[in-house]
Parts: C-alpha cells; sequence; structure tokens
C-alpha cells in the first residue's frame, strides 16, 4: 500500500516510506470519516489452496491481484491502521486486522462512524463490524455475517446511513439492505437483490442519495433510489454505454459529474441534477497514462471536488495517476506530473478528509 501527502496544487508526493506493508493483493480500502483510520481488505495470501479461476476473475482485481499468475490462499482479513494526525502516515493498530470471510474485497464505513461492511467475494457473504469510537478498531457484529448474491464485490453506503448496496458480479445483481440505526446491522430490502445484467463490480451514489451508478461490462447502470424506502428502481434509459470492461465509478461531490474507469481510459459524465441522467462530457473519454489499455482499477475524488486520483490494473504499471478537475466543467485534465510512483497490484485509492484527525 502506498501513502501520499496532497500538495495545496493537489498534486501528491510520496511520504516516507512510500510503501507500507505487507505486500499481499488488497482488495479495496476506506478511511473512516474522521480521517483517523483506515482499513485495507486483504484478498489474496501467496499459497497454494485451490480457489476456482472463474471466482478469482470474478472479483474485478487485476490478473496479478487475483492470484491468475501464481498458486493463492484466499485472504480472510481486513487490516486496520491509525493515521497519524500531523504526518498522515500510517501505523498498524494494536489490534493490526478484523476477521472477514474469505476473499474480502470492497469495504465501506458508515458516516456516523459506528459500522463497517466488507463484501466476501469466495463465501457470498457481507461481514458487518461494530467501530470503536476511541480506537477505531473493527470488531464483529451480531451476527457477523449476512448472506449476499454470488460473488459480491462492491459496497456502498446511503448518505443518510439508512441503506446499503452490494454489487453482486457472480450474480448479475445487486443487493440491498436496511440498516438498523442502533445496532448497525444489516437486514435484506423487499426485494432482496435488483437486476444488474453485465458483471456489475464498481458502485458510486450521488452525494444527495437519489441515484445509483454501477459499472458493468461495456456500459453504466443508473438506478433511482427511493427516498422512502431506499429501494433502487432502474433509471430510464437505465443503460449507458462506456466501453470495454469497466470497473471503477465515482461522483464528484457537488453531484454534477460521474467518472467511469474501463480498459481505455475514464468516461466522464454530466450528471442532470433532476433526473440524474449521465449524459458525456467534451470529450467523452480522457487517457490515463500512455499505456494504450489502462485498465482503470478506482478513483477518488478529493472533498473539495478539485482533484482526482486513479489507479490503473495493467498488470505491468507501477504508478498511479493524478487529474484536475475543471470546477465549472468537471472535466479532467493531467498534472504536472501525470503520475506517481505506486507499486505493483494497484485496486483501490481513496482520500482522508481536509482537517487531521483529533480523537
Amino acid at each position: 500500500m502506498a501513502q501520499y501527502t496532497v500538495l495545496r496544487d493537489g498534486r501528491l508526493t510520496a511520504k516516507d516510506p512510500l510503501i507500507v506493508p505487507p505486500n499481499d493483493s488488497m482488495g479495496g480500502i476506506a478511511v473512516s470519516p474522521d480521517g483517523c483510520s483506515v482499513y485495507v481488505t486483504q484478498s489474496f495470501l501467496p499459497g497454494s489452496e485451490h480457489v476456482p479461476a472463474a471466482r478469482r476473475a470474478a472479483t474485478a482485481l487485476p490478473a496479478r491481484a487475483a492470484g491468475l499468475r501464481q498458486p493463492v490462499t484466499p485472504g480472510r482479513a481486513v487490516l486496520q491502521y491509525s493515521v497519524e494526525p500531523h504526518t498522515g502516515r500510517l501505523t498498524p493498530m494494536s489490534a493490526p486486522s478484523a476477521p472477514s470471510g474469505r476473499v474480502p474485497v470492497g469495504i465501506a464505513v458508515s458516516s456516523d462512524r459506528r459500522s463497517a461492511y466488507v463484501a466476501n467475494a469466495l463465501d457470498d457473504t457481507i461481514s458487518q463490524y461494530r467501530v470503536d469510537h476511541r480506537t477505531g478498531a473493527l470488531s464483529p457484529n451480531n451476527p457477523a455475517t449476512v448472506p449476499s448474491g454470488d460473488n459480491p464485490i462492491r459496497v456502498a453506503i446511503s448518505s443518510d446511513g439508512r441503506s446499503v448496496y452490494v454489487t453482486n458480479s457472480g450474480g448479475n445483481s445487486i443487493s440491498q439492505y436496511s440498516i438498523d440505526r442502533r445496532t448497525g446491522a444489516l437486514s435484506p430490502k423487499t426485494p432482496a437483490t435488483v437486476a444488474a445484467p453485465g458483471q456489475p463490480t464498481g458502485i458510486a451514489m450521488t452525494p444527495d442519495g437519489r441515484n445509483v451508478y454501477v459499472a458493468v461490462r461495456a456500459g453504466l447502470l443508473h438506478y433511482t433510489v427511493d427516498a422512502a424506502s431506499g429501494r433502487l428502481t432502474p433509471g430510464s434509459p437505465s443503460f449507458i454505454p462506456v466501453g470495454i470492461a469497466p470497473n471503477a465509478v465515482a461522483v464528484a461531490p457537488d453531484g454534477r459529474s460521474a467518472y467511469v474507469g474501463f480498459q481505455d481510459g475514464i468516461a466522464q459524465f454530466t450528471i442532470d441534477r433532476s433526473t440524474g441522467q449521465p449524459t458525456p462530457k467534451t470529450p467523452p473519454v480522457v487517457p490515463v497514462g500512455t499505456n494504450r489499455f489502462p485498465d482503470v482499477s478506482a478513483i477518488t475524488i478529493t472533498p473539495d471536488g478539485r482533484n482526482a486520483y486513479v489507479t490503473s490494473g495493467n498488470a505491468e504499471s507501477t504508478t498511479a495517476f493524478q487529474f484536475s478537475i475543471d470546477h465549472r466543467t468537471g472535466t479532467l485534465a493531467p498534472k504536472v506530473p501525470a503520475d506517481v510512483p505506486a507499486g505493483f497490484t494497484q485496486n483501490a485509492v481513496v482520500v482522508t478528509p481536509h482537517k487531521a484527525c483529533h480523537r
């Protein structure tokens, strides 16, 4: 895992050290809303346990990360780190990990800092945790897991803290849950899933909680959210073409723009504020680096909406990418330099809040 300082102009500069161990295949990352804790899912470990190739491929992680080139053992942990207030450097918590199901991938933390949820791709479950308000450490909720669809990958929590949505890549569906406001435990909505044809992976919501966007094979699915129940309904139209192998989705903090990472770069859209429908910006696609097929794996945007950081799932990539966002149009432009050293196996990226951690 690589760690950086964000300069005033949004450029990244490496912390010392740049790489925080371990160097195993990580699937997802999340930061607590107060910026004091970072959580990383440990998807795969070196080993020889049999993991079906179809299961590994369905995690939507890059080939190197998904263990397609070497024997692997499924990971079963969420690594947890404290953020040093003055430097932003990561240090393992006194309990360096929390147990998860097999091959944990996506992770999300609730806005009230009380709960966290992890998608376990090999077990078809969601691990649910309580977050210690003082230390940030995770402990299993009761029950520790709830069922999901086939091959759950990414997790999103609604801004009002009432709903959780999980993309099920193998099941071509999205699981939707209600959150118990007292305990943080999940319960399935009715219906428990909605269709999402095309092996759904990345998921993002508008800040107002009215729209959900999901990356699927060759495109983006749009759903509207019922204000009372939190249930998803396909938009009209529900499918927006993007390109080959979309994986990452991000929405700007002002809710006016959406970005979809796919094989050839980043597709950028303007969001209609009344309907939530995305329409392509000009240009519709922004290249990422000099590789013809960057295979964008993750996108994150700074809280002020002025900068975007991107990881590449290309097996040979060792850099992450940085962009400026035009405050008027929402279009992306590469910074100078356009990339920074990052190491192999880039599956996720996150930015801490502007304010330093004070717990």
